[in-house]
């Protein structure tokens, strides 16, 4: 954690006198990732990073794309410039140099997943995506890259891209319960899958985004409206298609698979998903490019989709479901 007089200093260099310190939100990953967030006179949000991702550059994109959601509409804590005229300020504590800075704190409530449909939520919450596609697609893009790039690598991703490395788990559980021809399936799904993209790769839009619509990143009103979003860790430039079929994957729940057929587990799939896009078709058109590259970008995000992946593995480990897995693999892996 970061001693009290640390914090006192740096918000002092953002002309901030400390009056009170919140508790501590620690998002730390391993020792190497520390993560602290404190609340500060209930006003602002103080933030330290040591994985070396935080740099002025890196805020200046966020700002940036902040004022872009802005504009059309979508609530997000603003930045706060420091006495130089910067965002980033870095300290030390003990033998970790951190990058750290401070932003607004969110004038609306966080989503409570229990309170809402989340499926009708999602409905409204997706089409803001083809909004800003519409509105900042190819333009002034951020040479980060965000969580959900594939061929590309986002800050965080060693060697392969978080897909790729998703799909590797998989394969080797497959493989360790002798799951080799539904292993090789996936394989040369994904090989040609991402074959066909390389081609097209340089021609396919891309846009900024925030990167990561889970709940505990989505504000809303009183009225439990989408308002706002917090939390641009993820955030990146991204080809638009990967980032709308990302952040409208449907999985089914884990008791769905008690309860249904790995074909209707597939239809539903399918089906949830197309009616979450078609909120982002209102607001966006799809180029000749992106249509031939769309349902290669959906099945490697169908085989490799991290929460779907942790619920595979999971089942497989158990020896449950292991016929239907495979079957649910093919179908993925032969779709359209």
């Amino acid at each position: 954690m970061i001693s009290e007089q640390i914090i006192e200093d740096v918000c002092s260099l953002y002309g901030i006198k400390v009056n009170s310190i919140g508790k501590v939100f620690d998002n730390s990953r391993t020792p190497s990732d520390k993560r602290y967030i404190y609340p500060v006179n209930d006003a602002y949000m103080l933030k330290f990073y040591n994985n070396g991702s935080i740099s002025e550059a890196y805020l200046n994109d966020v700002d940036r794309l902040i004022k872009r959601y802005k504009e059309i509409g979508i609530y997000c804590p603003s930045l706060v410039k420091n006495k130089r005229n910067q965002f980033a300020v870095f300290c030390k504590q003990d033998d970790d140099t951190f990058s750290c800075y401070v932003e607004e704190m969110a004038r609306f409530r966080l989503m409570d997943p229990g309170r809402i449909d989340s499926f009708a939520f999602r409905k409204e919450l997706v089409k803001h995506l083809g909004v800003l596609a519409s509105a900042y697609t190819n333009i002034d893009l951020s040479v980060t890259k965000s969580m959900w790039s594939i061929i590309d690598l986002a800050p965080l991703d060693k060697d392969v891209d978080e897909k790729q490395e998703h799909l590797n788990r998989l394969v080797r559980c497959l493989k360790s319960h002798q799951l080799d021809a539904a292993a090789d399936l996936s394989v040369s799904c994904n090989e040609k899958a991402r074959m066909k993209i390389k081609e097209y790769f340089s021609e396919l839009p891309r846009c900024v985004y925030q990167g990561d619509l889970n709940f505990t990143n989505i504000l809303v009103d009183d009225t439990d409206c989408f308002a706002g979003l917090i939390d641009f860790n993820m955030f990146g430039t991204e080809v638009n298609i990967n980032c709308f079929l990302n952040e409208t994957f449907c999985e089914p729940e884990p008791e769905e698979y008690n309860k249904y057929s790995a074909n209707e587990l597939f239809i539903q799939m399918q089906r949830q998903q197309d009616e979450l896009l078609n909120g982002i078709w209102e607001n966006y058109s799809l180029s000749e490019a992106e249509k031939i590259c769309f349902p290669e970008y959906r099945k490697i995000i169908g085989l490799s989709q991290y929460p779907i992946v942790q619920s595979w593995i999971k089942m497989l480990e158990a020896g449950i479901h292991t016929e239907k897995i495979c079957d649910l693999l093919h179908l993925i892996a032969n779709q359209n």
